[in-house]
C-alpha cells in the first residue's frame, strides 16, 4: 500500500491542504482512509503505486533523493496558464 501526504502547496490550490493523506492499496483507493481527494491526485499518484508495489528504494528509481519516500507533483497548472496551484505529495510505502 502507498500513503501520500500533502507536503507543500503553491499558488491557489482548491483540492488539498498541507498534511492531508490518501491511502492507495493497489488496485483500490481506500476511501475510509482519505481526508480529501483532489480529482488530479489519482492520475499523478497511480504510477507510483505500481512502481512502489514491491519493496524498492524510491531513490534507486529516481523518484526522490530520499530512500524512504517518493515525491509526486499533481498536474494542476499555475499562473499564467490557469488560475489554480500545484501540490507536492510525499509518497511512502506502508504495511497492510
Amino acid at each position: 500500500m502507498l500513503r501520500t501526504q500533502i507536503g507543500e502547496t503553491r499558488g491557489k490550490n482548491l483540492g488539498h491542504t498541507v498534511g492531508e493523506k490518501m491511502v492507495i492499496g493497489d488496485p483500490r483507493i481506500l476511501f475510509h482512509e482519505i481526508e480529501a481527494l483532489c480529482t488530479h491526485a489519482p492520475s499523478s499518484a497511480l504510477h507510483y503505486v505500481i512502481a512502489l508495489n514491491k519493496p524498492v528504494d524510491p531513490k534507486e528509481l529516481s523518484f526522490s533523493r530520499d530512500e524512504s519516500r517518493a515525491y509526486a507533483q499533481y498536474v494542476d497548472g499555475e499562473e499564467p496558464y490557469i488560475d489554480c496551484g500545484t501540490v507536492i505529495a510525499k509518497c511512502s510505502q506502508i504495511e497492510e
